[in-house]
């Protein structure tokens, strides 16, 4: 009689074991059928009288089995055979932590996790479901346990990404919430963190609910500050959390919040801690922050915006799809920067930015346009081909001139009572310039006239406890000079909203208000102590190349004076002509020509 005989016709524990597991070693080299029969019969039988006898043996056994259906499945493709052992193998792993050999279920709990992983599509739903019906029937089988809490939230990952439907999220959010209680450091731990922080996020971005994303808050909180392996990416998405909710529900503890979490961010990149979302979430992140100057007009949200920017811009690689998202924004913050003060170093720096995100971004695509409509450096030539003296010129009439450099302004922003109690600046802008372009198809940047009209913006502040009174306005003219022949017209984005306006061709030029009405009928304005008044005037000419100058006289007190602009120079238009390659010129129609606008 051989022993595998004697074991199985006297049912003793340890001897049936031994068999059995010697049995299934020689299954797993050769593959003999009747060496898998005695495997699973010994084995199985073992099981059974562990049961009965020693509840301590269980995970021994269960393990063996496991093994031995895992040797099933290399040989064989036994999907069954898979699932069996993946139950058994997750249950004596339970069972063990109470009993002997702990670490050597560990070693192939992880070997049989890693199989039935390798075992499924990713990509197909059937395997997906699969897996997932069968982490159903483990929890059924053991309830509420780590291992197979993780393995849930593992298998619901796996189909959300599949189907990106929204119910799926929600299983996955629900699964990975469920697993992050009961894991608090450690790989999986952040595992489960992670992956609940980011689905409730994807799910309330989704359905617009900021009380979904308040959920995945909580998870990158702890991701941050108890389980400590939050990665750059994740610091990222928790700002972005915290800015979305506050855009939503204004709530200024949360900006603060992201605000310093910004600081941690930055302190986990020079560390090196970084898995690439940050490319993806830096636009958001900015357009958040950009978004508070909406709410109260306050600039200093723009330097927080600017320096965020600034710094991401460094980090982030220029091959990077997002990166031309990042330079726009960043860009966008600077030209409001330099709406309000007209420093050429804002203006400057949103062009230098527009101008990367133009380069960098596919022709055509959203970040490419949206580039490609704030350059300020764009002038439809005027001229023809051919000679014009002993010049060449640039294009065909309606073709596009792109300069490269930044069109500089006139004048931008002057200071006109540094020492005066009475404050007082003054910013000239403008919405269309004539210019006169270089004779080649690239260059520096040409010089621009202000065509048509000119708006000065002018700031008065009254010293504390003493009222300013505005006793005059007045526009002096110095010089009209008949108007010169331009290469081309140059149209600036925005109106010139005026408070007063002033027409240049008149002598002497009146100021009045924006609805006609004379001054010297109206009341003199008063600026109470401590505050500032403010009003645009915008002069125009339709028929001369125009100097001139803005005077505001003033009185506060005992003191009085006047304000004076630098001259300004403000042209009228010289209308449009088409030069032939014979250097004769002829009248043309804007409308006509392709591209322009007025």
């Amino acid at each position: 009689m051989s022993p595998e005989t004697a074991a199985e016709q006297a049912p003793d524990f340890e001897a049936l074991l031994r068999t059995g597991t010697a049995a299934a070693e020689r299954y797993r080299r050769s593959g003999s059928q009747d060496d898998g029969d005695t495997a699973d019969r010994c084995l199985r039988g073992a099981l059974d009288l562990a049961a009965v006898q020693d509840m301590a043996e269980l995970p021994a056994c269960l393990a063996e089995i496991a093994m031995f259906d895992l040797a099933l499945h290399a040989r064989h493709g036994d999907r069954a055979a898979l699932a069996d052992a993946y139950v058994l193998m997750i249950e004596a792993f339970l069972r063990s932590r109470s009993a002997d050999g702990g670490a050597a279920l560990v070693e192939r709990t992880n070997l049989v996790l890693e199989t039935v992983h390798q075992a499924v599509d990713r990509t197909a739903l059937q395997d997906v479901d699969w897996f997932i019906a069968l982490n159903q029937q483990l929890y059924d089988r053991v309830g509420d346990q780590a291992v197979v809490l993780l393995q849930r939230s593992i298998a619901a990952g796996w189909k959300a990404q599949i189907t990106q439907a929204e119910p799926d999220i929600l299983a996955l959010a629900e699964a990975a919430e469920q697993a992050a209680a009961w894991y608090r450091d450690g790989p999986q731990a952040v595992t489960v963190a992670r992956t609940a922080a980011d689905s409730w996020h994807v799910l309330g971005c989704r359905r617009k609910d900021p009380a979904l994303i308040r959920r995945g808050v909580v998870h990158w909180r702890r991701l941050a500050d108890e389980i400590g392996g939050a990665t750059v990416g994740d610091l990222a998405t928790l700002v972005c959390a915290l800015l979305q909710v506050h855009h939503d529900e204004p709530d200024d503890s949360l900006r603060r919040e992201a605000i310093e979490r910004l600081g941690q961010l930055r302190s986990l990149a020079e560390q090196g801690v970084d898995d690439g979302r940050l490319g993806a979430l830096a636009g958001t992140i900015m357009w958040i922050i950009h978004w508070e100057y909406t709410r109260d007009k306050n600039l200093d949200h723009f330097d927080e915006a600017i320096d965020f920017g600034g710094w991401c811009v460094e980090q982030i690689p220029d091959t990077h799809p997002a990166l031309p998202g990042v330079l726009n924004n960043l860009a966008d913050c600077h030209w409001v920067r330099y709406g309000e003060s007209r420093r050429s170093a804002e203006y400057d720096r949103a062009y230098a930015l527009n101008r990367k995100a133009l380069e960098l971004a596919p022709s055509g695509s959203p970040e490419h346009q949206r580039a490609d409509g704030k350059m300020p450096n764009v002038v439809h030539v005027q001229r023809g081909l051919g000679q014009l003296g002993q010049r060449a010129v640039i294009g065909a009439v309606g073709a596009v001139h792109t300069f490269d450099g930044p069109v500089r302004l006139p004048v931008a922003e002057w200071a006109v009572s540094p020492t005066e109690p009475v404050m007082c600046r003054m910013t000239a802008r403008f919405a269309a310039a004539l210019t006169n372009a270089p004779g080649t198809a690239s260059g520096p940047a040409p010089e621009i006239i202000p065509a048509r009209s000119h708006a000065v913006d002018v700031t008065i502040a009254a010293p504390d406890g003493c009222d300013v009174t505005i006793e005059t306005l007045r526009v002096v003219v110095d010089a009209r000079d008949p108007m010169t022949i331009a290469d081309s017209m140059t149209c600036r984005p925005g109106p010139l909203d005026a408070s007063f306006v002033c027409d240049l061709d008149e002598e002497p030029p009146t100021v009045r208000t924006a609805s006609g009405e004379d001054l010297d009928s109206r009341p003199a304005a008063l600026i109470p102590g401590g505050k500032k008044g403010q009003f645009t005037l915008v002069a125009r000419t339709a028929s001369w190349d125009t100097s001139w100058r803005l005077e505001l006289a003033w009185k506060s007190g005992p003191r009085s004076g006047v304000f004076t602009s630098p001259p300004l120079r403000t042209t009228a238009e010289t209308g449009w002509r088409c030069f032939d390659p014979d250097g004769k010129t002829e009248l043309v129609d804007p409308a006509s020509l392709a591209g322009m606008t007025d």
